[in-house]
């Protein structure tokens, strides 16, 4: 009965500095840089990116939604455009789309920290209204 113990602290122990290693090992995504990521031609370019890029059919299941879908992106040092996630929901068909033009994104201009280039997590906000994005 000791014996078990013991090797299961060893392999819980062996467990936890692997686990660590290989988390140690990945570049951290960083909130907030000293240089946020910048769409090609700014702000006002990606939201008209992403009207032109919008389109969702005209169905019953989504007339009178309105609210905002939160679309988390990761922009890498590259500036390109990954991992996109749904971060607070509105509708299914909404948040397909919304994902699905994100993923459409032309690279951006890097995020930097202390001059050089990081991966940052980036978030799109996409109100919409009655079936109608504004």
């Amino acid at each position: 009965m000791r014996a078990v113990f013991l090797l299961l602290i060893i392999l819980v122990t062996c467990c936890r500095s692997t686990f660590a290693q290989q988390k140690s090992e990945t570049k951290p995504v960083l909130v907030y840089v000293e240089v946020m990521p910048v769409f090609p031609g700014g702000e006002d370019s990606l939201m008209r990116f992403i009207a032109d890029h919008f389109s969702l059919p005209d169905r019953e299941d989504v007339q009178g939604v309105s609210g905002k879908v939160i679309v988390r992106i990761t922009i890498n040092e590259n500036g390109h455009v990954s991992d996109a996630g749904i971060l607070k929901s509105l509708h299914p068909l909404y948040n397909k789309e919304a994902l699905r033009v994100v993923r459409l994104l032309p690279p951006f201009k890097p995020g930097l920290r202390q001059g050089k280039p990081i991966k940052t997590e980036y978030l799109i906000p996409m109100n919409f209204r009655s079936g109608i994005q504004y």
